[in-house]
């Protein structure tokens, strides 16, 4: 008989499984209320850098970068920025709670310009990976709402 082990890193991965099975739920019941009373554009409401679907999205998908980890390896909330998606077809329109406003926007800039445009950040993980990290988020942030950040005062 043979005995299975389980590493902490597939425990997580299980637990952020079915969290975003959770919040795949929640977004499915919101979506139709959202589409009954919906009049036109969207405004975003999420303070985060990141969303939290996305962030368990990415991480069940083992999408994480080095950038977006702590000390120990695990995910940080505080550090995981979205990631530029391309659009597709079939992908649903993204609900207020999954969108930045403005204001979360400038806060990612700031975030990437202070903590990540450093000389220890671009060379001590390869400036590739650094270089790729750094155009897939500013895409997003360039992608969601990019009119509003430009009236931001």
């Amino acid at each position: 008989m043979r005995t299975q082990t389980t590493t902490a890193d597939q425990v997580d991965s299980d637990l952020a499984g079915r969290r975003l099975e959770r919040l795949e739920a929640r977004d499915k019941d919101v979506r139709e209320l959202v589409s009954e009373i919906r009049d036109g554009a969207q405004i975003g409401i999420c303070l985060d850098l990141c969303s939290e679907k996305e962030r368990y999205r990415r991480w069940t998908q083992q999408d994480i970068s080095v950038f977006e980890l702590d000390e120990n390896g695990q995910m940080s909330e505080r550090k995981c920025l979205k990631a530029y998606q391309r659009s597709a077809a079939d992908q649903e329109e993204s609900l207020p709670h999954e969108l930045r406003p403005a204001e979360s926007l400038v806060d990612c800039c700031w975030y990437l310009c202070s903590e990540l445009c450093t000389m220890d950040k671009i060379y001590g993980n390869g400036i590739d990976t650094w270089y790729d990290f750094m155009w897939k988020r500013t895409r997003a942030i360039r992608k969601g709402n990019g009119v509003d950040i430009c009236s931001y005062s």
